[in-house]
């Protein structure tokens, strides 16, 4: 999917859908692919991969979205479903300045022959600095305040660094957070095959609240009942996923291990292996389920 600025939205389009997310009030719009033509003057930034959702701070911050920009493929579920593990997002301030240098992927459509140049800053330095430039206006206008308001906006400058470094930290650091656009990760098996559970439903509506720990940001999504939303409403996860293929040897194949072991393995039976650990959003010190799956 692909990151675009325009003069009042960034807009994020994956196929027949769009999200506009408003410079000004931070809203987040749902549209097709092809209302983009209605954007003012739209500037690909480069590639994404997801939507985990917007936040702010404090009350009166301005709201800031957050991306997948880098993931990791885990492995596929009942070789269908792909499962990503997060391993790194980027923050976009929802403010009319511009947004920093955000080192994304370029998109091959419309960066074509344009090589990437190497970034000496971390990913990590390049947020602080947009923050601080963000913080710069607010600076300017205290100019003539007394000390006191001073210090109050340096401090309150140095509380927003200090948070969004620890969040930036917690996802690109922890290796701990996944997502799957075509299943649900959040619930265990006994939970999929009971009564209430409705495969019809949109993937965010079948996911258990405890394990979606994304939900409060793209709250406004979900109460926006758009069905063109459903698209962005993607549920991560925290917790542990493992994918793996095994083969079955049996106790008598044993003792000829050493001596035909890659004719045994070309031969024995295959499986998949899957483990889902999940930590639950409002336990976070522990791991509250863990699912074992056999295919």
């Amino acid at each position: 999917m692909e990151l675009f600025e325009a003069r009042d939205h960034y807009i994020i389009q994956e196929g027949d859908n769009s999200l506009w997310c408003s410079r000004f009030d931070g809203s987040l719009v749902a549209k097709t692919g092809s209302d983009i033509v209605n954007a003012w003057n739209p500037v690909c930034l480069g590639l994404v991969h997801g939507v985990i959702g917007k936040f702010r701070i404090l009350p009166d911050s301005d709201w800031r979205l957050m991306l997948i920009q880098e993931r990791h493929l885990v492995g596929q579920l009942y070789r269908v479903h792909d499962v990503y593990r997060i391993t790194k997002v980027c923050i976009v301030p929802l403010t009319p300045e511009e947004p920093g240098e955000l080192d994304l992927q370029l998109c091959k459509k419309h960066h074509f022959g344009i090589k990437k140049t190497s970034r000496i800053a971390s990913t990590l330095d390049q947020q602080q600095k947009t923050l601080t430039k963000t913080w710069n206006h607010l600076k300017s206008v205290a100019g003539h305040a007394s000390r006191n308001k001073k210090k109050e906006v340096k401090d309150r400058e140095r509380f927003e660094r200090k948070v969004t470094e620890e969040i930036l930290k917690m996802f690109n650091e922890t290796d701990s957070f996944y997502y799957s656009s075509s299943t649900d990760l959040t619930s265990s098996l006994q939970r999929q095959h009971g009564s209430t559970y409705n495969t019809a439903d949109p993937l965010w509506k079948r996911a258990d609240l405890r394990f979606f720990w994304n939900r409060a940001m793209l709250e406004e999504l979900v109460n926006s009942l758009e069905p063109l939303s459903d698209h962005w409403i993607v549920p991560v996860t925290q917790g542990y996923i493992q994918i793996s293929q095994c083969q079955m040897v049996n106790e008598n194949e044993m003792s000829t291990f050493y001596t035909s072991h890659k004719d045994m393995m070309r031969d024995a039976p295959q499986y998949t292996m899957t483990i889902i650990s999940r930590r639950s959003r409002h336990r976070a010190g522990k791991t509250d389920t863990v699912d074992h799956r056999y295919v």
